[in-house]
């Protein structure tokens, strides 16, 4: 979940260099082998690092669970940063490759009270369904399953949003209903395929609103799912051009 104002250039070189050889199997209960670990710093604990990987482990054991097609090794990056992401419970993430090797970027703040372990225990389980969702999908940075276009990305992160929300129990204010989020899924109906994604999706428009696409999204999904009765795994199977249709947005 790429948001406000991150140094995406700074993330997506991250990617582009990821090193596989350093990432490493986890040591805790259960590891699942073909889950993977590299740390880019050492400001995790030995406590730390275990939670997260247990935390990891069995999330992508829940995802695993509905997408049993999702790509068997993935390998989650792990880097501290001191940006403040209180809003998404201290950590964001991108997820980079679905194919042949699932890659997951992680960034957990270190900033405030609580540092990272408090990132660990408020924003890790959603973060992580989140991106394992993109992986299952295809949804993600390189060899992209989908064609451009801000409606395919405001239903994709629909779709991520919803699931991370409904296995987590867990919304983040900053991503629930603006009064005229109508209005904005019929405005980005409208847009060219080349609309800037920072100020249409993840980021802040030039009139002001923040995150467009992700509360769109979440906004389309949730309309789909009660106009239909479908769940979100029967949706998440469902051509992009559906989900629009099942929300009565054409």
């Amino acid at each position: 979940m790429g948001l406000l104002k991150l140094p995406w250039v700074g993330l997506i070189a991250m990617a582009i260099f990821f090193t596989p050889a350093l990432a490493h199997a986890s040591s805790v209960p259960g590891a699942n082998p073909d889950i993977l670990f590299e740390y880019k710093d050492d400001k995790l604990t030995k406590t730390e690092k275990a939670q997260l990987e247990s935390i990891v482990t069995f999330a992508e054991r829940d995802v695993r669970a509905f997408f049993p097609k999702m790509t068997k090794q993935i390998i989650f990056t792990i880097e501290t940063v001191d940006w403040d992401l209180n809003i998404v419970g201290g950590i964001t993430g991108m997820a980079t490759n679905h194919t042949p090797v699932g890659k997951i970027n992680l960034m957990l703040s270190d900033y405030g009270k609580g540092g990272i372990t408090r990132a660990i225990e408020n924003g890790l389980r959603s973060t992580v369904l989140h991106e394992l969702h993109h992986v299952a999908s295809g949804w993600t940075i390189e060899d992209n399953k989908f064609g451009p276009g801000i409606h395919i990305a405001t239903a994709n992160e629909g779709l991520a949003t919803v699931f991370s929300e409904l296995l987590s129990g867990q919304a983040f204010d900053m991503l629930l209903d603006s009064d005229n989020v109508d209005e904005w899924i019929k405005e980005i109906l409208t847009l060219p395929d080349d609309a800037n994604y920072m100020h249409w999706v993840s980021g802040e428009h030039p009139d002001g609103r923040m995150f467009i696409g992700y509360k769109a999204g979440r906004h389309l999904i949730y309309r789909a799912m009660l106009n239909t009765n479908k769940n979100i795994i029967e949706l998440s199977r469902e051509p992009i051009s559906s989900l629009y249709e099942y929300a009565g947005y054409r």
